[in-house]
């Protein structure tokens, strides 16, 4: 997608680092197995503010913001800002869609994997609502010539 090399390594940093606000929210939220209520949720929604919070000063500025980011909705309607387009930055946009990816392909407590085939239709099917068409199609291609790129690792939750 042209991202330089200054670039990617913040986007690396930033893709390592991007729910990290998560470890603000209490286990029966992480680990509930059925639907999220809407406090359960507004609780969720506030993750990338924390990370932000716990990132800003500590790490690269533009790693923050990304990590802030990072669930902000091509047509606006993500969150904790509602921004849209090209307020979003490109870095969060693209780890958006591959956090969304890596969501539909790995095992969850309340589902399992859908298969790779299936997660790019997903994303097809948001690309220009929530997610950067041409992001979705940037990984749609590197994932369509490059299946050997690809590892299925082992769920490794405690049992």
């Amino acid at each position: 997608m042209g991202v330089s090399d200054h670039d990617t390594q913040i986007l690396h940093t930033a893709a390592l680092l991007h729910d990290v606000g998560r470890l603000t929210l209490p286990d029966s939220i992480l680990n509930n197995t059925g639907a999220l209520t809407e406090s359960e949720w507004r609780l969720m929604r506030r993750h990338p503010q924390a990370a932000y919070d716990m990132l800003v000063g500590s790490f690269d500025s533009d790693v923050a913001r990304i990590v802030l980011t990072h669930h902000e909705h091509i047509d606006g309607s993500g969150h904790p800002n509602g921004i849209k387009g090209d307020d979003i930055p490109l870095l969060s946009r693209i780890v958006r869609v591959a956090d969304a990816y890596d969501a539909m392909t790995s095992p969850r407590l309340y589902r399992g994997a859908v298969s790779i085939d299936v997660a790019l239709r997903e994303l097809q099917s948001e690309a220009g609502n929530e997610l950067d068409p041409l992001v979705v199609e940037a990984i749609s291609l590197m994932i369509g010539s490059k299946p050997s790129n690809l590892v299925s690792l082992p769920d490794r939750r405690a049992s």
